[in-house]
């Protein structure tokens, strides 16, 4: 029943790194250089959450509760990020804004749906992920554009 928002959940991250981005900029850039490290680092950990025994609602919310936290320290860091032009500060502003106002929450809504064994709260909230992880094409196609290849799904 809830196979596809906990992959929905786990994939999403991959499209938030790439979130609403610019036009072209310089892939070699150290703004660029920054967010892809960032953005691999962020995957690299999420390579670390085990997904393979994943049966109950809570290791489920477990698994959600660890890319969360996994997420915050990007968001932060992307956001302490300077960027050299409008181009990347708006990358950057737009990564944040929607981390913030809707992966993040998000996330935290299935966690205290999956707390509170709420049927009808989980369903909105694995609605909310499974919409967060089909809105990703365009965010890979922006991280791209920017050079931030890092910052998209594979």
């Amino acid at each position: 029943m809830f196979r596809r928002p906990v992959a929905a959940a786990l994939l999403l991250p991959l499209a938030v790194l790439g979130v609403l981005g610019c036009a072209a900029a310089e892939p070699d850039s150290a703004f660029v250089r920054s967010a892809n490290r960032i953005c691999a680092d962020t995957k690299d950990g999420f390579d670390e959450i085990d997904t393979t025994e994943i049966d109950s609602l809570d290791q489920k919310r477990t698994a959600i509760e660890a890319l969360r936290d996994g997420l915050r320290p990007a968001v932060a860091e992307m956001e302490a990020l300077k960027p050299a032009d409008g181009k990347q500060q708006q990358f950057r502003d737009q990564f944040v804004r929607a981390a913030k106002r809707r992966i993040l929450p998000a996330l935290d809504a299935f966690v205290v749906a999956a707390a509170s064994h709420d049927k009808e709260t989980l369903a909105e909230a694995s609605k909310q992920l499974i919409e967060l992880e089909d809105s990703g094409d365009r965010a890979d196609q922006l991280a791209r554009e920017i050079g931030a290849d890092e910052c998209g799904r594979e």
